[in-house]
């Protein structure tokens, strides 16, 4: 016998267990002694070719699971990688992992956003309709953890660019729209509002680091998790990237699991800042402690910067200034002096370039109502939802009878298509929002 009696393995790895127990077989066997040689020799052989078969049936397992990069996969967003996360642990100066799709970024992102977009969905289910929608045109979309993406989807957008169809989705979510570097996001409104100004905040305190430190925290890099993924250990591992620590996480996230997902390239910051939205936090940097610290997202975060525009500044202030009321936009030494949203601030340059920006109208709303009310007509509480919610009401001229019929409710926390179902119940109609509309109709 000798060590060339060991199966041969092709994977490097496999490869390199082998050679292990070679040298262990080669210490271990004494010459004068056959039947200790043998019996070690069978039992290396059995624990190789147990290793050997697990190899083999996991990579087989892993090809077999991958993604395509057909429209049709299920594997997009971004959702898109495990419990023992792939590429969340890197090394400081490793790779980032492979994508499953070349999503789009910098300007081709800005294309495929103005591109028009037509496509239909009557009855769908959020995530996979999201995922698809985001692989066709190789943009990242991330849905929240609290939206429920299950939850069925009845729009329809036609020859529309997919940033106003996005804008569209979201409103019938009745959820709000962000975008974070080359990410488009769909979450609560309180969180879509904040969380783009707060990303370019923290992108602007990256800047002012000492050379250095604002290099290693600046570099550009992917990621990807499997499905059962945590939420902490994403968190712990990104941070970890970068040589720092972050106290207190449990006690700041609560536990969860997220499906998989992978996030195309983004600098470091963008990417916490992802990660930390569904729990309505972000972050600071502390280089002294060498640790980052969470902290809740501001109530009305704010960018700043000057725009040289064309034509009479200050009619372009007055213009600018209704078209965007949470702005303040003021005239300074011929050019105007802004503070405002990350996205209409976005806008705004993008305009002063010359650029045409379409916009769908999109009106913020609760995500959930509480209300109870005792035979009143189901026509008054259906006008006072609208009042409410500042949404047009259009009544077909059948269901104007019916909305006279009395009616109880009694209803906690719900999203409005669910309220608006449990007031028409038993009154044989229906009511959808469609964009700042609320239509009623008979079922």
């Amino acid at each position: 016998m000798s060590r060339e009696d060991f199966p041969v393995a092709q994977d490097p790895a496999d490869r390199q267990r082998l050679e292990q127990r070679k040298r262990l077989f080669h210490l271990l066997t004494p010459a004068s002694d056959h039947r200790f040689a043998l019996r070690l020799k069978s039992f290396l052989i059995a624990i190789t070719a147990k290793a050997v078969i697990w190899s083999y049936d996991s990579s087989h397992a892993a090809r077999a699971q991958a993604p395509t990069n057909t429209p049709t996969a299920t594997s997009a967003q971004v959702f898109a990688a495990a419990q023992s996360p792939v590429g969340t642990q890197p090394s400081r100066g490793s790779q980032s992992p492979p994508l499953s799709v070349a999503w789009k970024t910098g300007p081709d992102l800005r294309l495929a956003l103005d591109s028009p977009v037509g496509v239909t969905w009557s009855g769908s289910p959020l995530r996979p309709s999201v995922q698809r929608l985001a692989r066709e045109f190789r943009v990242a979309m991330w849905l929240d953890r609290r939206l429920d993406p299950g939850q069925s989807i009845e729009l329809s957008i036609a020859n529309e660019p997919l940033d106003v169809g996005c804008q569209r989705l979201a409103a019938k979510l009745n959820a709000g729209l962000s975008r974070v570097g080359p990410v488009v996001y769909y979450g609560p409104t309180f969180t879509a509002e904040r969380l783009a100004t707060v990303a370019a905040m923290r992108r602007a305190d990256i800047e002012r680091l000492p050379a250095a430190e604002r290099t290693r925290l600046a570099a550009t890099r992917n990621m990807r998790w499997d499905d059962l993924a945590e939420p902490r250990t994403l968190v712990r591992s990104t941070i970890a990237e970068v040589g720092l620590e972050v106290p207190n996480l449990e006690r700041a996230m609560p536990h969860d699991l997220w499906p998989a997902a992978e996030l195309p390239p983004m600098v470091w910051s963008d990417r916490l800042s992802l990660l930390l939205a569904g729990f309505d936090l972000t972050f600071a940097v502390d280089l002294a402690q060498r640790r980052v610290e969470l902290q809740p997202l501001p109530e009305s975060p704010r960018v700043e910067k000057v725009l040289a525009v064309k034509g009479n500044a200050a009619q372009v202030a007055a213009d600018w200034a209704d078209k965007f009321p949470q702005a303040d936009v003021r005239v300074a030494g011929g050019k105007l002096a802004i503070r405002a949203r990350y996205e209409d601030l976005e806008v705004m340059e993008r305009v002063a370039r010359g650029e045409r920006v379409e916009r769908a109208r999109v009106v913020a709303g609760p995500s959930e109502f509480t209300l109870t009310v005792e035979n009143q007509p189901a026509g008054a509480i259906i006008r006072h939802i609208a009042k409410q919610l500042k949404l047009t009401l259009e009544v077909a001229p059948d269901a104007v009878e019916p909305l006279e019929k009395l009616v109880s409710v009694k209803a906690e926390r719900l999203r409005l298509e669910d309220l608006l179902t449990a007031v028409l119940r038993d009154t044989g109609l229906r009511c959808d929002r469609e964009e700042d509309r609320l239509r009623v109709r008979r079922q």
